[in-house]
């Protein structure tokens, strides 16, 4: 950080985290232009309250709520702007609300989106974590088919959702209700492989997606506006154009080994942020920054066109802002951190991003101008357009500084009932490119009260005046907008009128003003046409009104409109009003998942859970009742804010017993159900393990007990613990399989068990018998002198001679081997440390078939060309196959008796190979296992 400690600019955020700092090293980065001239790590998020288990995505909530999504624990958890975690959403499974392997988060402006990889789906959740709807499909034949999204984004100002999908190597294109509109693939003669991360930039101007196959990152320009691309940009899908790409394979400055997770920097409106690239197989983040030409800042590196290299965090390992398969990141522009998901260190690094005073200046600046310039809407009606509806609708701002560019609409309303008090107002939303909503389902008794404010990125601006109606009936028309759709033609909407004395429309009759007063004919539409386009004279004011044909009669002329064409117009947004349904208000549900913990003999400290409903309006408060021994319920703590509160200075020896209430805007929940606990200092007591002695080779297992006041909640964990061995946290099942090498010892260690503040231990002592003869193990070349024992053992086809059955397999079916190893961690571990030399299961039982069960054995090097060659195909044989070390391998030939090449006398085989080892040391290895040498190998996690 910098000399002298946090400016107030970066309000409290930044100070509060660094005051957590204990003992955590500095990584500093290397010396790039001002922006990014140091790192430094400030916190790690997890810890005894929610430890992360292959965090694979972070995202920053509006209220600065961190949510981390857990592939390995298939869930989300949920951490404050302080880092201190405070709820998780999820579980195992293919139900609504859970996930198999989850991967990356996007928020909506009032909902979260989940990519469920696994299920071939992405859920949809409320600000709570409560499931809403999920989309997607594992059917191939389905055109919003899922085979391994990756990742997501959302585009706010056209409320698209953008899926990255490995399997299909595209991005697909959803509404916020899922409904498909269309893909991203082939592009300028090329396509993605594996794509792994998607971002789209504060402008809302640029598309950034990983293509972590080809290592490279593509760049899209969404022309929401505009139908066509510029002439040297290739049009890739409706209103989406290739920018460009940069990257090459490799670990230089500006290259990348199988990038994944993407963030971008929030800066001033108007312009692009730096782009953050998790290089995931070089173990590192990059930084880019993009230029208006070809110039580079100072001590930045061009990298392609006007993309340029500004700096990384590049440091491999386990220690403290060390990475070891970082993916998913995030960026809080304003107090100048980033967030990166570390998936194989199983933690959230926080860095401090630096800046110097020339640019604290710069954004302060951009900050006053932002709040400043947000124009408020104009002219706000609200007409009744039925017995239980509402049109909203507004005009745009007088003036918009470009700069602030408006990218929505945020609509609240609040009710007023002749026989009730009047609601606070509560929150809806309108499409982007509307500006107007039509309100449904309302109560025709009630006044309903409406304000409009513009959002900008997101920043909500000042609310309009305001506007109020009691839903009616209505004779006429009522026209929703007029607007120039090109310098000579008008467009008009309008909505039928509602009461039509049980007369059908037969169509609709617009008329213009040709004079005072005086209207003629434009044209006439159908019964089921709402819209009418006008050619006009360019620049002149035309006044319109729209009267609905009832038969022989006709209804009353809507309210007349007034729309000039001119030069410059253009419109292609919507006009039709965004249908709202109205919110059921109401108080929320109780409190549920109430626990009492005694901490000591005057304190004991309630915990709860927020409402399954909050009734449609926030939670703002909790209230606490409690009552001692048999004596009445009082208030002990109004306005909680939080879930938990501590009950201080009681009596020791008496039991308390309490209930909580849930308030929001409409009032106070019933009372929870009840909790007692008595004042006493609480104990934990774990029971005495008997000394255990095993032969090597043989499972050792036991199960941890508790005594004491109260157990429920209690976490169980291993200090010295000898190698493979593991504790289940929540039940205290010990495993451990001996390997041969543990024979002969005797192991001492503590198992620990904690709930909350309490803790106890007690020791364990293993003995290990040595009981297995050396002569019983397979003896192996030994391959110090180079020999390579998967293509030097005897016989004349190496890769043959591999696949024999192990000394341990017995009589059993050998598929019970390769079952018990994807199913028993504890076989698993003891197969890997004392079978090295085979390099599968499959290998160990013999069960591989060479060449393999695919191919046809009349062309075997086609197979081999067709995996150099088609990506598509190398990915569907290193998914399905991994078995077999190489294509080699699977067709049956060796490389070495391949021909050597006549051009410069290279070996195909030399070339081939490297080729294989380069594809694999791509992409992302899944959770529980990790790239060493270019292969994706299973590790105890």
């Amino acid at each position: 950080m910098k000399p002298g400690g946090c400016t107030l600019r970066r309000a409290l955020k930044a100070c509060a985290l660094a005051a957590l700092l204990v003992a955590f090293a500095t990584v500093c980065a290397v010396q790039t232009y001002d922006a990014h001239a140091s790192m430094d790590l400030i916190q790690e998020l997890g810890g005894s309250d929610a430890d992360l288990d292959g965090p694979a995505d972070v995202m920053l909530a509006d209220d600065q709520e961190i949510h981390v999504v857990e592939s390995a624990n298939d869930r989300v958890s949920v951490f404050d702007d302080l880092g201190a975690f405070k709820h998780s959403y999820g579980e195992r499974g293919g139900a609504d609300g859970q996930f198999v392997e989850p991967v990356s988060i996007a928020k909506s402006t009032r909902d979260y989106y989940i990519v469920d990889a696994q299920n071939n789906r992405v859920q949809r959740f409320d600000t709570r974590g409560d499931f809403e709807t999920t989309f997607g499909s594992d059917r191939s034949a389905d055109p919003h088919y899922m085979g391994n999204p990756t990742s997501i984004a959302i585009h706010i100002p056209t409320a698209r959702i953008f899926v990255a999908d490995a399997h299909a190597d595209k991005i697909l294109v959803f509404t916020y209700d899922g409904d498909y509109k269309y893909e991203i693939s082939a592009f300028n003669r090329t396509s993605f492989a594996d794509p792994a991360g998607v971002a789209i930039d504060n402008t809302g101007d640029y598309l950034y997606v990983s293509d972590s196959g080809n290592d490279r990152i593509v760049v899209f320009k969404l022309n929401v506006e505009q139908i066509q691309c510029p002439d040297d940009a290739d049009k890739v899908a409706p209103g989406i154009c290739l920018a460009g790409t940069f990257g090459l394979s490799g670990d230089a400055d500006g290259e990348f080994s199988g990038p994944t997770g993407l963030a971008v920097e929030k800066v001033d409106p108007g312009r692009r942020g730096d782009l953050y690239v998790a290089d995931t197989g070089n173990n590192r983040i990059q930084i880019f920054t993009f230029t208006d030409d070809s110039s580079c800042p100072k001590d930045a590196k061009s990298v392609a066109g006007n993309v340029c290299f500004a700096g990384k965090l590049d440091s491999f390992g386990d220690g403290d802002g060390r990475f070891d398969m970082p993916r998913g990141l995030a960026v809080d522009s304003k107090n100048r951190l980033l967030y990166v998901a570390d998936m194989g260190n199983d933690r959230v690094y926080v860095f401090e991003l630096e800046q110097n005073a020339q640019q604290d200046a710069q954004q302060d600046a951009q900050q006053d101008a932002r709040q400043s310039v947000l124009n408020v809407p104009r002219n706000v009606q609200a007409i009744p357009i039925s017995p239980t509806s509402i049109l909203v609708k507004w005009d745009k701002p007088d003036s918009v500084n470009r700069a602030v560019p408006i990218s929505g609409y945020m609509v609240e309303y609040k009710s007023k009932h002749p026989n009730m008090d009047s609601t606070n107002y509560v929150t809806e939303r309108t499409s982007t490119n509307s500006t107007s909503l039509l309100h449904i389902n309302l109560d025709p008794a009630t006044t309903y009260t409406y304000r409009v404010s513009t959002i900008s990125l997101t920043v909500v601006g000042d609310a309009s005046k305001e506007a109020s109606a009691r839903p009616a009936a209505t004779k006429a028309p009522t026209i929703v907008d007029a607007v120039a759709v090109s310098p000579i033609h008008v467009k008009l909407v309008w909505l039928p009128p509602s009461d039509t004395v049980g007369q059908k429309i037969d169509g609709y009759t617009v008329n213009y003003e040709l004079a005072s007063n005086q209207y003629g004919n434009a044209g006439t539409t159908g019964s089921e046409e709402t819209s009418f386009t006008h050619t006009v004279q360019t620049g002149r004011a035309n006044t319109y009104t729209v009267t609905a044909i009832l038969g022989p009669v006709k209804t009353p002329p809507s309210e007349p409109i007034t729309v000039t064409a001119r030069t410059d117009s253009d419109h292609s947004g919507m006009m039709e009003p965004e249908i709202v349904e109205m919110l059921n208000l109401s108080v929320p549900d109780t409190p549920v998942g109430l626990a009492a913990t005694p901490v000591s003999g005057t304190q004991i400290d309630v915990s709860w859970r927020a409402p399954a409903d909050d009734g449609n309006s926030p939670i703002t408060s909790y209230v606490v009742e409690a009552k001692k021994d048999r004596g009445a319920f009082a208030v002990v703590a109004e306005s909680v804010s939080g879930l938990r509160y501590s009950h201080r200075n009681l009596d020791a020896g008496s039991e308390y017993t309490y209930r909580i209430y849930a308030i929001n805007s409409l009032g106070t929940s019933a009372a929870s159900d009840e909790i007692t606990a008595a004042a006493s200092l609480a104990k934990l007591k774990l029971g005495p393990i008997a000394p255990l002695t095993v032969d090597e080779g043989v499972p050792v297992t036991f199960v941890a007990t508790l005594s004491g006041d109260t157990t429920t909640g209690a976490t169980f964990s291993l200090d010295g613990a000898p190698a493979g061995a593991s504790i289940t946290r929540s039940t205290g099942t010990f495993s451990w399989m001996p390997s041969y090498s543990h024979g002969g010892h005797s192991y001492l260690f503590d198992v620990v068990a904690r709930l909350g503040s309490l803790s106890d231990t007690t020791t364990v002592r293993i003995i290990v018998n040595d009981v297995t003869d050396p002569q019983h193990r397979p003896s192996w070349p030994d391959i110090s002198d180079g020999m390579d024992p998967a293509r030097d053992l005897e016989g004349s086809d190496g890769f043959r001679d591999l696949v024999i059955p192990a000394p341990f397999v017995g009589d059993a079916d050998p598929q019970s081997y390769i079952d018990r190893y994807d199913n028993e961690p504890t076989f698993r571990q003891w197969f890997d440390d004392n079978y090295p030399e085979y390099d599968s299961i499959y290998h160990a039982v013999g069960l591989l078939q060479v060449p393999a069960p695919f191919v046809d054995e009349t062309n075997l090097q086609s197979y081999i060309d067709r995996y150099d060659n088609e990506p598509t195909f190398r990915q569907w044989f290193d998914d399905n196959y991994p078995e077999y070390d190489s294509i080699y391998h699977a067709v049956g030939l060796d490389p070495s008796t391949l021909p050597v090449n006549a051009i410069g006398g290279i070996d195909n085989s030399t070339v081939a190979a490297d080729k294989q080892t380069k594809a694999k040391q791509f992409g992302i290895c899944g959770p529980g296992t990790k790239l060493i040498d270019g292969v994706c190998t299973i590790i105890n996690s």
